[in-house]
């Protein structure tokens, strides 16, 4: 047994074999540890209108350019576009009227405040193609093929 094992490895077999098995078996690799556990808890619960001051605040580089950086983005009408980490809808709702009617913004962020706040602002301002999506940081919860652009900032 052991020179057939040796022969085959020698050849490459068994290791196309191994690699085969592991790439197509995903529950047989241990799934990849955070390089910094807990780095979103503080999102869980947070605080709408004080995440809302700090991320769109003049000072903030990403505030005070975001009309430079949606218009980089050359979006057009119809678009879908998936704002991922989404915060607090700064760049969702400019996505949004980028878009028009016709197209459609996913904003996608782990806290479920985030994304119910976004929501009820864009209803509340008549704002119709902003879908929210709550994701986990190791899912986006978007289906393949639905977006023209993905857009992550400062996440």
């Amino acid at each position: 047994m052991r020179q057939i094992t040796y022969k085959l490895f020698k050849n490459g077999i068994l290791y196309s074999i191994v690699v085969f098995i592991l790439c197509f078996n995903p529950a047989l690799v241990a799934q990849e540890q955070s390089v910094q556990p807990g780095i979103n808890d503080h999102y869980q619960n947070p605080d709408f209108k004080v995440w809302q001051r700090r991320f769109a605040s003049p000072g903030r580089e990403v505030f005070d350019m975001v009309d430079v950086i949606v218009d980089a983005l050359q979006l057009k009408a119809c678009m879908q576009v998936a704002d991922i980490g989404a915060g607090t809808g700064l760049f969702s709702r400019h996505f949004a009227r980028q878009v028009g009617n016709h197209g459609k913004v996913y904003a996608i962020d782990i806290s479920k405040e985030f994304i119910r706040n976004i929501v009820k602002h864009a209803k509340q301002t008549g704002i119709k193609n902003i879908t929210g999506i709550v994701n986990t940081d190791k899912d986006i919860k978007l289906a393949t093929n639905t977006i023209d652009l993905a857009f992550v900032c400062d996440t």
